[in-house]
């Protein structure tokens, strides 16, 4: 049998009509307009041309276009004839879509609350957990889980990581041979810790062995190495302290270079009196806190070329700082502006090249300060002193110091240098003019 079909109407007037489509229908303004008290128009069908709801008389009836109304004797039904969505979540009709009408329990992707998304807008891309940042009372790990190879750590172990970080990044490294005319052993070394320093450090002896130091004569204090060799030892933490003083007592000859300054303070003016075989590779500043007095921190260091930068704004005595450093072929441009002591404080560094402008304003006493002193000790070149001169005349200076300078000077030097005598009684010993 074949398949039965309906002559079109081409009247959209439903009076009188027999079965069958009829033509098109607009739901949203019924029209033609269909009531449920239609009566005799059993089969009578309008495809939907506009979409609407609808109440024929028994409730709303929502159509979209394409879809068929019908009259089914009784009333006017609808044939859905379109492939919209019959319900949402078991919600029909007109659906404002949001979380609770979609499961999320089978899905990675979870849904965030308009609270939660507030809370995590704070988070920076990529960053990482902090297990203190719950929202507890107290720091509750038992909470969680801990993976086999992710443990939590403890506040009091986390500063302790943090305390070591800083420490790395601040280390003293120095280089000892241990066979070197010494007071300890050939295979030894100990460390110019003093009575009223103040210490706890993680010495590494550069041997595979590390100690911890928190007193000046504990016994880890002194090292003894498997065997006699060159050895680097690093320290990390806290050293306050630190003088060989040119005695018998200690391991003079034995260190044999500062590589990095690192945590080390120095607190005497003896710090590195002695120390024969010493030379500074470091570029980092060496600590001074609370030293006014410089005097014979680095004498007899006859190898060191160069000596360390420190704060030198409160010092006020170098006599003696620098004594026969042999070998010393510059000094750091250090503020000098407190200083009133600088006898013999450069005295026979004879390979010394130039002298900076030290600012002498405070100085009273500058006996034999540069005396046998620069070039393989001729002197300094006569502009250098020149300048120094012109340089002391700008201040405002001390009456009455006695000042040996190991270098002549020109015109323009001597005009600075008799203002200098003239107006603050300064005794000159130098080489004179050129």
């Amino acid at each position: 049998m074949g398949i039965q079909t309906f002559p079109e109407k081409n009247s959209n007037n439903v009076s009188g009509a027999s079965g069958g489509l009829q033509g098109t229908w607009n739901a949203s303004t019924n029209a033609p307009a269909l009531a449920n008290t239609d009566t005799g128009k059993t089969g009578v069908m309008y495809q939907v041309s506009v979409g609407g709801t609808v109440d024929f008389g028994a409730g709303n009836i929502t159509f979209e276009a394409k879809d068929i109304v019908v009259n089914n004797g009784v009333i006017w039904d609808k044939i859905d004839a379109t492939d919209a969505v019959h319900s949402v979540n078991g919600n029909t009709g007109a659906v404002n879509l949001d979380a609770d009408d979609i499961d999320d329990t089978s899905t990675t992707k979870k849904f965030t609350t308009t609270t939660e998304k507030s809370k995590l807008s704070g988070i920076a891309e990529n960053a990482t957990a902090n297990p203190n940042a719950f929202d507890k009372t107290s720091d509750n790990t038992d909470d969680l889980t801990e993976g086999a190879s992710n443990k939590f750590l403890s506040t009091a172990v986390q500063n302790q990581i943090s305390s070591l970080e800083l420490q790395s990044a601040n280390q003293f490294v120095s280089v000892w041979k241990t066979d070197n005319t010494g007071f300890s052993n050939d295979d030894q070394i100990k460390l110019p810790l003093i009575s009223d320093g103040n210490y706890d450090f993680l010495v590494d002896w550069g041997d595979g062995s590390q100690d911890r130091i928190t007193s000046w004569n504990q016994a880890e204090g002194t090292h003894t190495y498997s065997s006699i060799g060159t050895y680097t030892v690093t320290i990390s933490g806290e050293c306050d302290g630190w003088e060989f003083g040119n005695s018998g007592a200690k391991d003079l000859q034995k260190i044999i270079e500062i590589k990095n300054c690192g945590c080390l303070n120095v607190s005497t003016d003896l710090a590195f009196y002695g120390c024969k075989k010493l030379i500074f590779t470091s570029n980092d500043e060496l600590k001074v806190v609370g030293l006014t007095n410089a005097g014979a921190m680095f004498r007899l260091c006859e190898l060191t070329e160069k000596v360390p930068y420190f704060d030198f704004s409160n010092i006020t005595s170098a006599r003696y700082m620098m004594y026969e450093c042999k070998a010393l072929t510059s000094v750091p441009f250090y503020n000098t502006s407190s200083l009133a002591d600088a006898t013999a404080m450069l005295e026979r560094t004879y390979m010394l090249t130039e002298i900076p402008l030290f600012n002498f304003s405070a100085l009273t006493n500058g006996t034999n300060f540069l005396k046998s002193t620069g070039a393989n000790a001729g002197g300094f070149s006569t502009q250098n002193y020149s300048d120094l001169l012109i340089y002391w005349d700008t201040l405002s200076l001390q009456n009455g110091v006695n000042m040996y300078v190991n270098s002549e000077y020109n015109s323009d030097g001597s005009t600075a240098k008799s203002n200098i005598v003239s107006n603050h009684s300064w005794n000159f010993t130098d080489a004179g003019l050129e």
